[in-house]
């Protein structure tokens, strides 16, 4: 089993994909948390055969749009945490 695991901080989603070999073939699943309600579950997807060109495009797909989260997310945090020392200057 292949595992990739990018944990961000408590402002940012957990995500891995992996790569599992079943009678000689290999599969990849992409799993991350989700916030449902109060609470945060883990999800795991299956994306299909590992040596599919479909398979691959999904997976880059999703780590592009988790890494575009993950960006706005750190600006906003990046903003509020600035905005909060801009602020103390007041004080």
């Amino acid at each position: 089993m292949y595992t990739h695991t990018v944990r961000g901080n408590r402002y940012l989603d957990f995500w891995h994909y992996e790569k599992h070999t079943v009678r000689g073939n290999r599969y990849l699943y992409f799993w991350h948390d989700e916030k449902r309600g109060a609470s945060r579950v883990q999800v795991k997807e299956y994306l299909g055969p590992v040596g599919s060109a479909h398979t691959r495009s999904d997976a880059t797909q999703r780590c592009e749009t988790y890494f575009a989260q993950a960006a706005e997310d750190l600006k906003r945090l990046r903003d509020t945490s600035l905005a909060t020392i801009r602020a103390m200057a007041g004080h």
